[in-house]
């Protein structure tokens, strides 16, 4: 926001191939700085399976987004809401149950440095949780725990 009006941080975020649709699922932005956003990536407007999770972060030196990782592999199909910590170092997506006879899913994922490389990936964090009607609403202190 500048002068009351709003301001574009930045270039504006494609998918990466044709057809693709992205935020349309989840979208979410870190509250620490507003540095990093996430969004749902689906391959087509009439697919609802395959549906991942892709991460940016603001280069400020560059004025540019730049991924963040790898794509997030949820293994979940339909519609699948994240939330993000604080810092934007740790996302759990959630698939609700289609009925009372399945089970929804929760996965949490870390992003870590790889050692070897200056690249970082998404790594789950333990084991995905089952539970009765997961609510798509969920909430993570600023750690993400």
């Amino acid at each position: 926001l500048s002068e009351n009006k709003w301001v574009q941080v930045g270039q504006t975020i494609y998918g990466t191939r044709t057809n693709q649709i992205i935020g349309a699922h989840s979208l979410r932005i870190n509250s620490m700085n507003g540095t990093r956003v996430f969004f749902s990536v689906s391959p087509s407007q009439c697919n609802l399976e395959n549906i991942y999770h892709r991460a940016y972060e603001f280069d400020k030196s560059s004025e540019t987004w730049i991924q963040l990782g790898n794509d997030i592999e949820s293994s979940f199909s339909g519609n699948n809401p994240l939330t993000v910590s604080e810092d934007g170092s740790r996302v759990a997506i959630s698939s609700n149950s289609t009925d009372t006879a399945s089970s929804g899913e929760v996965k949490v994922f870390d992003l870590k440095s790889n050692p070897a490389s200056s690249n970082k990936t998404w790594n789950q964090l333990g084991r995905h949780v089952f539970r009765h009607w997961v609510f798509y609403c969920y909430y993570t202190t600023g750690s993400g725990i």
